[in-house]
């Protein structure tokens, strides 16, 4: 019995990290919104402690070290270190549009539609 279980558990692993893969991050109201497959991530933006932006060669390939994420280098999810940005979430579409939104408790690396909404409010 557990021989098959241990079998399955990469297969369960693999989809369950594909249910996280990002669609979309948009800001409605006060609130930044992450959809992924599978949910939405609500984050409220009255919390938010600073935002900075954030170009590919900042966190490129050599020097961001995945701690449990996917996608790289396509579409980043998941948890990951920088040297420069230190530890984030990343929920990444658009390479070109990657914004930092540091709360008290974590930091958010996502790429929303309209970044400068953020940038202009919350600019460390």
């Amino acid at each position: 019995m557990l021989i098959p279980i241990l079998f399955a558990f990469p297969f369960i692993f693999a989809v369950a990290m594909l249910a996280f893969i990002p669609r979309e991050s948009t800001i409605v109201g006060n609130e930044l919104r992450v959809t992924t497959l599978a949910i939405t991530l609500k984050y409220d933006l009255t919390e938010i402690r600073g935002a900075m932006a954030v170009s590919p060669e900042d966190i490129r390939f050599g020097e961001t070290i995945r701690l449990l994420g996917a996608g790289w280098p396509f579409k980043p999810y998941g948890y990951f270190s920088n040297a420069k940005l230190g530890r984030f979430l990343a929920f990444v579409t658009d390479w070109q549009k990657m914004v930092l939104v540091i709360f008290p408790d974590k930091r958010l690396l996502v790429s929303p539609d309209n970044p400068k909404m953020i940038l202009d409010r919350f600019t460390v």
